[in-house]
């Protein structure tokens, strides 16, 4: 059966391909891109180049210094330097053909540290290098990318950029967790792709939210446009769709329809604010909420509240102010114990 021929861009989009290169790909994953590389040379070089960006190498690195040419630029220098004159006395010339040779010798070892400083400084440049940036319980981050596009992380979520971004490249970075974008456009038109296990979200220039919490990815666009695809475990495109703003589009990996509905994006980006915003929200999404964002699981005596909607604002400074106005709304009892919300328990 024919396997996809993949880009080094492709691989590198790909949250499957990724994984088996940091080593922590489920078997299917393993098994397909192991065979993958060996169906076919040009896949085995790909896959090369790409793992070596993904670890931070570079795969064009800065060519050794060539020593033995240096030293044979150096010779006729150091023979001449050596050279006895006529009208010098035996043990005159012996003192100073000691004191050449020393000079020569300092000479020949600047040279060659030179060189071997340039050759390092040359492979500092072209090696590219990674930066992640992980956020702990209740806590927010905000990075500003090599391309001034800005990125807030949300709580427990973690962000994988490249620390240097090429002009002719595509700019991509891996996250787990949630974060908000906003990306600026480049005048080469040159995409930004956000991967996670699901898939990839590509734009030009947008604002928009990024959600991947355990077992799905939501996208959901402030402004611009996005094109979202879902990926199988082996990183092969499942589903596809183009959202405009207001939209949300929420899939899981290996799906192969990406659902879609209209929402007030405010609800999904709020959390970067000192205000949360709620629009017919489900109370089971709110619990989500509390869980991904302080870590604690939220229990619920009554199944049925998960199904209630809420609507307003809530001042987004701690997690008991919060509880508090859950409490009121819902007209039940809210607590926080050590392990637990519980709403619903006296």
């Amino acid at each position: 059966m024919p396997m996809p021929s993949y880009s080094i861009d492709d691989l590198l989009a790909s949250a499957s391909f990724v994984a088996w290169v940091e080593g922590h790909a489920s078997n299917e994953e393993t098994a397909f891109w192991e065979a993958w590389v060996a169906r076919d040379p040009e896949h085995a070089r790909r896959a090369r180049e790409a793992r070596a960006l993904i670890q931070g190498l570079a795969f064009e690195a800065a060519p050794l210094p060539d020593v033995e040419a240096e030293w044979r630029r150096l010779r006729p220098r150091l023979a001449a330097s050596q050279t006895p004159r006529p009208d010098r006395a035996p043990r005159a010339l012996q003192r100073r053909r000691g004191t050449l040779s020393v000079a020569a010798m300092a000479l020949a070892v600047a040279v060659l540290v030179g060189i071997g400083l340039a050759w390092w400084s040359a492979s500092q440049e072209s090696s590219p290098t990674f930066r992640t940036l992980t956020t702990g319980v209740a806590e927010t981050a905000t990075v500003t990318l090599p391309d001034s596009s800005t990125v807030v992380l949300n709580a427990q979520s973690t962000l994988r950029y490249p620390a240097r971004w090429s002009p002719d490249a595509p700019r991509r970075v891996t996250l787990e967790g949630e974060a908000f974008f906003d990306v600026r456009h480049r005048t080469d038109a040159s995409p930004f792709r956000v991967a996670t296990t699901d898939g990839t979200v590509e734009v030009l220039g947008t604002q928009f939210t990024v959600r991947r919490r355990g077992q799905r990815t939501l996208v959901c666009l402030n402004e611009g446009r996005v094109a979202v695809r879902a990926t199988s475990p082996s990183g092969a495109a499942t589903a596809s769709t183009t959202l405009r703003p207001g939209e949300l589009a929420e899939f899981h990996q290996a799906d192969t329809r990406i659902a879609t509905r209209t929402v007030n994006p405010a609800v999904y980006s709020s959390w970067t604010t000192d205000v949360l915003v709620f629009d017919d929200t489900p109370v089971a999404e709110i619990a989500e909420r509390i869980t991904a964002t302080y870590g604690v699981p939220v229990v619920v005596q009554d199944s049925t509240v998960l199904g209630k909607t809420l609507s307003g604002s809530i001042e987004n400074h701690d997690l008991d102010v919060l509880l508090r106005a859950l409490q009121q709304t819902l007209d039940r009892p809210v607590r926080h114990t050590d392990d637990a919300v519980r709403i619903g328990y006296r």
